[in-house]
């Protein structure tokens, strides 16, 4: 049913426009729709399907299936070369599909046909034709009824296309498996590619086998496959593809590395366009492309933080990165794959790293420790509120808090006082029997904001800053989970926290306990570097010294790292020499980088 471009194009105007301002209460856009069909049916059919090829669902376009299956046109037009591209053809059919209509039915009486009919250059061009429409919608029960003929079928063309497709669908491994015995590489590459949407444990096996195939195809699709499945040491496959005496091995590693679209390949691409030409240069450049908009794609998305806690080099001449991640926005980051990492030390791509994922951190025994502030209009003191509003809401409901105040002033206490003895840093009105039991460690969010709002009582305030950490310490014996310690260091207490004395007794506290230290000092006073050495010295620990404006941020930040740490381990030759290191991530979550040395 061909039809001449310039009419086809008016059609298409009409039946758009129609489509769009269709309504059901209307008979008039019926009418026109129902006019243009009885006019000129080829034309309609042509013009009615290339509309559909982008429609969205509407009346309009349900309506406009209706007439065109009514009428006996829609099967046809969808198979006929026609009449449809195949481009429009198969998006038209998703659509439709999408909508509810059932179009398998008469796609299965086609197949059906040309599969008994006599194999010839024509029924096999239908085959293919009809198994690409198939293709493209979801297909339930099709493919057993076809299989023993589809794979028989005398046009390799044909069965690697079935291939694909009944592998997809029916997800046996068994059966993907038989077809890499197939004669023709080109069933066995399909088939291998079917695996790639299977479950990982299930499809690596058979991907193994496929990568040690004398057939490039083969052995590029095996590799895709692998790299979906996080498989990092697929990478050096790769690279070593690439640099192939055979170049059809080369062109299929640069295809497969296009799939990947791993900016980790990106310097390797650089440097081989320089050496390369002609079809060669034009796969690097295909490459290169689509590697970029990937990442620019995924870069549109946001910035992931990348906080490094810790980058050292290993007894074993090895190296050990730990770090966290964190979204500007405060969302969850609840996976990554291994794949999405790179990792690069003085220019040489790492290839080889395991990457250890977090996988639901155990629970928080958390202790804020922070000046009792005199004055309401403190900023230093806002800061603090600020950066414990914004924890409550990262706190997990499994997380326990328990806020320690400690006096910047002197003041006499009275030993002979009246009233129970108590260190539990709240006012009486929030103390409960529970919050005894608990050592005044807190978990509801709700009974947390009170104990933030509610200006805490001088006596049950610490002396100092060292007091608040001794009593933190003890409140945090015998709980479990793992344990975090932030101090909110005032100028009062910088030289407390650096007397050589008293971070002798308290190093010893802190690591029996198994604290990691997190220590944040406003900018305006001394760093305290002998404080600042010992969190650094705990696992994970931090210490920050910000602009009093910034440690809320601070504070926020380093809670979310906390939520998603990563362990990257990877091996260097013999006796390297440690070089800056620079780690990127690029994910669904969006794009982070760093440098870093290591220590």
């Amino acid at each position: 049913m061909p039809c001449e471009p310039g009419l086809l194009e008016s059609y298409a105007k009409d039946i758009c426009s129609l489509v769009e301002s269709f309504s059901e209460k209307d008979p008039a856009g019926k009418q026109s729709l129902v006019q243009l069909l009885t006019s000129d049916a080829p034309a309609f059919c042509a013009a009615g399907i290339r509309v559909l090829s982008s429609a969205k669902e509407s009346p309009g376009a349900r309506f406009l299936i209706y007439l065109l299956t009514k009428e006996k046109l829609l099967t046809a037009g969808l198979l006929d070369p026609g009449t449809s591209t195949i481009k429009d053809a198969t998006s038209a059919a998703r659509v439709i599909d999408e909508m509810g209509s059932r179009i398998q039915p008469a796609l299965e009486m086609a197949l059906s046909r040309v599969l008994k009919s006599r194999p010839t250059p024509e029924s096999a061009a239908q085959a293919m034709r009809i198994l690409d429409v198939l293709g493209a919608i979801q297909t339930q029960n099709c493919w057993p009824a076809f299989q023993n003929e589809l794979m028989a079928y005398p046009d390799p063309a044909v069965r690697s296309k079935a291939a694909l497709l009944i592998g997809r669908n029916i997800r046996n491994v068994a059966w993907i498996s038989r077809r890499l015995m197939d004669k023709d590489a080109r069933v066995q590459a399909n088939a291998v590619e079917a695996l790639w949407a299977m479950d990982a444990a299930d499809a690596r096996p058979v991907l193994m086998a496929a990568l040690r195939s004398q057939n490039h195809r083969v052995v590029a699709n095996a590799a895709v496959g692998l790299y979906r499945t996080a498989d990092l040491k697929v990478v050096e496959t790769l690279l070593d593809m690439a640099q192939h005496a055979d170049p059809g091995f080369r062109t299929a590693a640069l295809w497969a590395i296009a799939e990947t679209e791993d900016p980790r390949f990106t310097p390797f691409l650089m440097e081989l366009f320089k050496s390369s030409q002609g079809k060669m240069r034009l796969a690097v450049t295909r490459a290169l492309s689509r590697i970029r908009r990937h990442e620019k794609a995924q870069m549109e998305k946001g910035a992931v933080q990348i906080r490094v806690s810790e980058a050292k080099l290993m007894p074993d001449g090895g190296r050990r990165v730990e770090f966290g991640l964190s979204l500007p926005g405060g969302e969850e980051i609840s996976s990554m794959k291994p794949t999405e990492f790179a990792l690069w030390e003085g220019g040489r791509l790492i290839q080889d790293y395991e990457v250890k994922l977090p996988n639901n951190p155990a629970a928080f025994v958390v202790g804020i420790i922070a000046a009792r502030f005199l004055s309401n209009s403190d900023a230093y003191g806002k800061a603090v509120e600020e950066s414990l509003e914004c924890g409550i809401s990262l706190k997990r409901p499994d997380d326990w808090w328990r806020v320690d105040r400690y006096a910047t002033e002197a003041v006499a206490q009275d030993p002979n006082a009246p009233g129970e003895k108590t260190t539990l840093p709240y006012d009486d009105a929030l103390v409960t029997q529970e919050l005894k039991a608990r050592k005044g460690f807190i978990a509801d969010p709700v009974t947390l904001e009170k104990a933030l709002s509610t200006p805490v009582p001088r006596e049950r305030a610490a002396a100092d800053i060292l007091e608040a950490i001794q009593r933190q310490i003890d409140a945090m014996d015998k709980s479990s989970g793992k344990r975090h310690l932030f101090l909110f260091i005032h100028t009062s207490s910088v030289e407390a926290l650096d007397d050589p004395e008293n971070l002798k007794r308290l190093k010893p506290l802190i690591d029996k306990e198994g604290i990691t230290l997190h220590g944040i000092c406003p900018e305006s006073s001394d760093k305290c570097p002998d404080f600042r050495n010992l969190c650094l010295s705990t696992p994970a620990g931090t210490f920050h010294s910000s602009s009093v404006d910034q440690i809320a941020s601070e504070f926020e930040q380093t809670y979310r790292h906390l939520l998603n740490r990563y362990l990257i381990d990877y091996p260097v030759p013999a006796k390297a020499e440690a070089a800056p290191v620079i780690l990127q991530v690029c994910s669904e979550y969006g794009v982070g980088r760093v440098e870093f040395s290591l220590t």
